[in-house]
């Protein structure tokens, strides 16, 4: 049974895992682009 202290997890049984979580760019759409998509259409690249 996993036991959470601060950000480290303690496994009492299992394999060691180390994960990092990076923060990635948020994409936004234009509004030409929010308007195509609510038509139903899929925007150009």
């Amino acid at each position: 049974m996993p036991v959470c202290k601060g950000r480290a997890i303690a496994l009492k049984y299992g394999p060691i895992v180390d994960t990092a979580l990076i923060p990635l760019p948020k994409r936004s759409n234009t509004q030409r682009e929010n308007k195509t998509i609510k038509q139903g259409e899929v925007p150009s690249e």
